[in-house]
């Protein structure tokens, strides 16, 4: 059957199977005898068999700035450090409050094992970072990574071995964000909620009788999360990375008005934020992104 897939557009064929036509007829009967045959041996050869349909990350890319992890490294260690050597014991009792779920009751805690647990998640976060370093480093270099740090940039939010039809948040993303006491088990997700919020940074008094000047307040604010394309050329890489950044937005408020988180989320919901500052044209698309609750 090998023996068909020879071309037959040389000039000692007829000129009929020197065609297209005459070459997929050919494949039309290499097919079809292949047919027969496996149905003759299908007894003696494992049918093949598609994989389960699962997502994850083909490739990752981390920021190539060893010195920038090296520093949230050296931030979470020193932290540890500083916890862990704090006299702790003892209980403490947390009023209760409201939720979305209702009314907590007062909560006690151990105050020596919430000490552990923070030492913990500040070790773990540590380790995370220094992973991440290694692979900046190694990425600078354009040396190849191991299995392992392959495998860490496909782990980021779930882990590719266990994916199903509902978010696990197994990953080690989501296992940087700390879960306090008031964190509830349905909060898993801590990571993927919508955390819009302002902050005034710089009051400007009225000045009626001199100026004229009616005064203002500047606040700082965080909207939503743009989506980063990047086209990287990494020595033998060569590959299209998309990743979310931040939106940063500078606005000012006549008066002596401040905003609230509620009040920049109203406006974030009804796309009534301004434009984004001038200098980020150089690089953000002008769109809008629409919400459909504050609760995504």
């Amino acid at each position: 059957l090998r023996t068909l897939s020879a071309p037959t557009i040389d000039s000692t064929f007829p000129e009929s199977m020197r065609t297209k036509g005459w070459a997929m007829k050919t494949l039309n009967t290499q097919l079809a005898s292949w047919t027969e045959l496996r149905h003759d041996t299908v007894l003696y050869a494992k049918q093949s068999y598609t994989e389960p349909i699962t997502c994850g990350y083909p490739a990752g890319f981390v920021e190539p700035l060893p010195e920038f992890w090296q520093q949230m490294k050296t931030l979470a260690q020193v932290t540890a450090k500083a916890l862990a050597e704090l006299p702790l014991s003892g209980q403490v009792t947390v009023p209760g409050h409201a939720t979305r779920f209702g009314q907590l009751p007062p909560m006690t805690f151990d105050l020596g094992a919430v000490q552990l647990f923070e030492v913990s998640f500040l070790n773990n976060f540590a380790g995370r970072m220094s992973t991440l370093m290694s692979i900046a480093g190694k990425e600078r270099a354009q040396a190849p990574l191991s299995l392992e740090e392959t495998d860490f940039l496909k782990n980021i939010v779930e882990v590719t071995a266990s994916y199903s039809n509902y978010r696990q948040w197994n990953g080690w993303y989501p296992g940087l964000f700390y879960k306090n006491v008031f964190t509830q088990p349905t909060d898993m997700a801590q990571c993927d909620l919508w955390d819009a919020l302002v902050t005034d940074v710089h009051t400007d008094l009225p000045d009626p009788l001199l100026t004229g000047d009616p005064g203002a307040v500047i606040h700082e604010g965080v909207a939503n999360v743009n989506l980063l394309l990047i086209a990287v050329d990494n020595g033998p890489d060569r590959m299209v990375y998309a990743g979310p950044v931040l939106s940063h937005y500078e606005i000012e408020v006549p008066g002596v008005n401040r905003m609230t988180d509620a009040d920049w989320k109203a406006k974030v919901l009804a796309d009534q934020k301004p434009p984004p500052p001038d200098w980020t044209k150089s690089y953000l698309v002008p769109g809008t992104i629409t919400i459909p609750s504050a609760n995504q």
